[in-house]
């Protein structure tokens, strides 16, 4: 019973998350694990995932819904499921086998354009066979999971705030209706410029320009997220406290439609 108790003590270091954006890869990394992820749609993704001790391997995999994935701060909802391989001599010379199953609730926070930090916790039931004595024993453990992860592929350029399908093309929709779309867009694209998602902005204010291509603020922000992505910015704590003004600005904008 020791063996099985610091079995699951031990694979309660090792579980962690990572989000992920469509078609984007993710690395995480912690001690003593590692995962690579990737983007099935815009809030799926799946995660392999795998943690090495000298007396314990595990390896699985998780699937992980995120519910705001355009945010900084995105929660998600994750289901793993595991495969664990153990030997030791803590009481007597052993090695088995055995399985672990979770449910984890979590955030993940973007502390740079394609890093991120997350925390989640959830119970994980365990069980485990010494396929040398003959023993087994299961159990339920909370675990609790940090770690980092790191982002790259082509999701970040995709991005893109999507039009419901059945509404009006443009062509038959009236003013108010071409106001609404465009506040949509431009809220949405001066927040991915707080993010620092420059190239998320720009696909957003570019939307905005398809319903007026004169549309002055869109156009401004376009240039400022070219130059922030280019480095030729140099003025970044005044680029940055713009910008936060521009929330502001653009409830104004959804009011008065320019």
């Amino acid at each position: 019973m020791r063996k099985v108790f610091c079995v699951l003590i031990l694979l309660s270091q090792y579980f962690c998350y990572a989000d992920d954006l469509n078609k984007t890869f993710g690395i995480g990394v912690g001690y003593p694990y590692f995962s690579l992820k990737y983007g099935i749609t815009s809030k799926t993704s799946i995660e392999t995932r795998g943690a090495y001790d000298p007396d314990v391997l595990v390896g699985g995999l998780r699937l992980n819904h995120y519910f705001n994935p355009e945010d900084k701060a995105v929660f998600y909802v994750s289901g793993e499921a595991d495969y664990v391989l153990f030997q030791s001599s803590w009481v007597e010379s052993g090695n088995g086998e055995g399985y672990a199953f979770g449910c984890f609730i979590g955030s993940e926070y973007f502390i740079a354009k394609n890093l991120t930090l997350n925390l989640d916790i959830g119970p994980m039931f365990v069980g485990l066979m010494d396929t040398s004595r003959d023993i087994s024993s299961s159990g339920v453990q909370w675990v609790f999971n940090a770690g980092v992860n790191y982002y790259f592929g082509t999701g970040n350029k995709e991005k893109t705030t999507k039009i419901p399908t059945g509404k009006k093309d443009m062509s038959q929709m009236n003013k108010d209706e071409k106001k609404v779309l465009m506040s949509k867009y431009f809220n949405k694209g001066t927040k991915y410029m707080q993010m620092g998602k420059y190239e998320w902005a720009i696909n957003e204010f570019n939307e905005v320009l398809k319903y007026d291509s004169n549309h002055k603020e869109s156009l401004d922000r376009i240039e400022r997220c070219k130059k922030m992505l280019s480095g030729t910015d140099s003025e970044t704590s005044e680029t940055s406290q713009d910008t936060s003004n521009e929330t502001q600005n653009s409830e104004v904008y959804k009011i008065k439609g320019k």
